[in-house]
């Protein structure tokens, strides 16, 4: 076990295929600036986000912890010059955007020469298109080389975010995405909301219900003590992406600022992938 957890990242993940969010599993995220190895649900209500609502001290009971807000793109984001990104990488994001649009198994099948069974990409896809509307033409963000880099599409309701990587021919062999300015599934805050009661105070039978089989106990707890001696009590803060099964939720510590990364399996509504790390940075490189 580390010494440090503020400097290790626990990720567990039961039967990898990567699609998602980051790292993930058929539908799933990963925050920027890590590297591996380093240690369908409703719309939420359209409330005012212009003024962050008042928050109480950090530590305080679960009754006065206030409900995670999905935060938009800093304003200044997309005012700014986007990087150069190959010729191939963007015609690939093009595309994608069509298939977001009028998904067609034809198209899908000469785009990707790895990726998940068609179907799930579209389930996927038709979450996104029911919180996020209409989306147009993506904008190159992060540009890691000339086969791997990440897209904003701007959408009626918040943004769609997809890196992606291609092989030799130009084929797409990973896909990487998530939903910012929007909240996860309902399913997905509740297991947040149980992580953070294990934070506070251990309890076997809350762990069982929140956490699927790919974790331990004997593991599990000694490494949320850990967190919560370096970083101090910790509550949910923002959501930084989402999709229906899977989120990055910003946490306020009283020692620093972290994130959190959730994944729920696919059969029931418990933690598949799970990492507690620092925050991401979003800018243009």
């Amino acid at each position: 076990m580390p010494s440090k957890p503020g400097n290790r990242v626990l990720w567990v993940v039961a039967g990898l295929v990567v699609l998602g969010l980051g790292f993930w599993t058929h539908h799933r995220l990963t925050p920027y600036g890590e590297q591996p190895g380093r240690a369908v649900a409703p719309v939420a209500s359209k409330q005012d986000r212009t003024q962050a609502p008042t928050r109480p001290p950090i530590g305080a009971t679960k009754q006065n912890r206030r409900t995670p807000i999905a935060k938009p793109l800093p304003a200044d984001i997309l005012a700014r010059e986007p990087p150069a990104v190959s010729v191939h990488l963007q015609e690939s994001a093009n595309r994608v955007g069509e298939l977001y649009a009028n998904f067609n198994e034809q198209t899908y099948r000469e785009l990707f020469a790895k990726g998940p069974p068609p179907e799930v990409l579209q389930e996927l896809f038709d979450w996104y298109g029911g919180v996020l509307g209409r989306c147009q033409p993506p904008q190159p963000f992060l540009v890691r080389d000339q086969q791997r880099a990440r897209f904003l599409f701007p959408c009626e309701h918040g943004h769609l975010e997809a890196e992606l990587r291609l092989d030799d021919e130009g084929n797409i062999v990973r896909m990487l995405q998530g939903a910012r300015g929007v909240d996860p599934g309902t399913a997905v805050l509740e297991a947040a909301e149980r992580v953070m009661q294990l934070l506070d105070t251990w309890d076997e039978q809350v762990f069982l219900a929140t956490f699927g089989d790919g974790f331990a106990a004997d593991e599990m707890r000694p490494f949320l003590a850990e967190f919560q001696a370096e970083w101090g009590p910790c509550e949910l803060d923002d959501i930084d992406l989402a999709n229906a099964r899977g989120a990055l939720i910003d946490l306020a510590c009283a020692q620093g600022p972290r994130m959190m990364k959730i994944d729920l399996q696919h059969d029931d509504d418990r933690i598949r992938v799970f990492r507690l790390a620092a925050p991401r940075p979003v800018a243009w490189k």
